[in-house]
């Protein structure tokens, strides 16, 4: 009983997180105006709705397939940090930041370059 209670807390707060970064994201102008209205509770009520929208759809598919799909996103975004870092180490390199990966520059892209081919593999393989 407790492990089914603590799932459905752990779901309502994913679904409020992504909820409200909807919302922020269409106030910064990123994303349409509409998904940044406000119920009269002060949340948000399109990014709400979107989130179930999404897990109702969901819902039908094979667990396989779900995991399958997460991982998939999960590499993806993998792939955009690595890239993010390449093109920040060349274009922004004098810029403050808590912590510098101590490879000179040129290093940057090989440094990179085994995970994202193994990546490459994967998404190939699957």
């Amino acid at each position: 009983f407790s492990a089914g209670i603590s799932n459905l807390a752990l779901f309502e707060a994913e679904m409020s997180a992504h909820a409200w970064q909807l919302m922020g994201m269409a106030e910064r102008g990123y994303l349409p105006k509409i998904l940044a209205q406000r119920s009269h509770y002060n949340t948000p009520k399109y990014g709400i709705a979107i989130g179930l929208l999404v897990i109702i759809a969901m819902s039908v598919a094979d667990f396989s397939q779900l995991v399958e799909m997460l991982n998939f996103n999960y590499a993806l975004s993998l792939l955009l940090e690595y890239a993010a870092f390449v093109k920040l180490r060349f274009s922004h390199r004098d810029v403050p930041r808590p912590y510098r990966v101590p490879i000179p520059d040129w290093a940057a892209p090989l440094f990179v370059l085994i995970p994202c081919g193994m990546i490459v593999v994967l998404f190939s393989l699957a």
